[in-house]
């Protein structure tokens, strides 16, 4: 009986079960995070602090989930073909991030410490999570194929 993969490989579908769940639980925790930030800002900073962790919960998704993203895009695809994906939303994430500071700079409607507050606060819950859900994932790095059984073994 063929399973559709070469023999030795890891079925793709683990993993991206595996990347989704990452990402489920860092949109929970993000959200998490934003509450606490916007209510902390609003406390501390006024209406200033609340536009200051909208900002940096908006850097952070495009930080963090481009990544999760491009690994799922990656996954099960030629080794340099996967490459030129999580190399190309590196980049594009880095053009991003660069172009939304640059534009917020100059303005003042939002508290640059909530900002940065809540931004590094996400970007390590995110670190956090990727290495708990990969360390505790339990994905072999090759599965055997099983040796077909004939009827005779009965």
């Amino acid at each position: 009986m063929s399973t559709g993969r070469t023999p030795g490989t890891v079925s793709t579908s683990r993993l991206i079960a595996v990347l989704r769940g990452i990402l489920r639980r860092l949109l929970v925790v993000s959200a998490i995070i934003v509450v606490l930030g916007a209510v902390v800002g609003l406390l501390v900073a006024g209406t200033a602090g609340l536009w200051g962790a909208l900002l940096g919960a908006v850097a952070a998704a495009l930080f963090c989930g481009t990544t999760l993203l491009s690994m799922i895009l990656a996954v099960g695809r030629e080794p340099t073909f996967m490459a030129a994906i999580v190399l190309g939303m590196w980049l594009l994430k880095m053009v991003l991030i660069i172009a939304l500071l640059i534009i917020i700079d100059p303005m003042t409607f939002y508290d640059r410490y909530v900002f940065a507050g809540v931004l590094v606060a996400v970007v390590l819950a995110s670190l956090a999570l990727d290495v708990h859900g990969i360390t505790t994932a339990r994905i072999p790095n090759v599965e055997p194929e099983m040796p077909a059984r004939s009827d005779s073994d009965d």
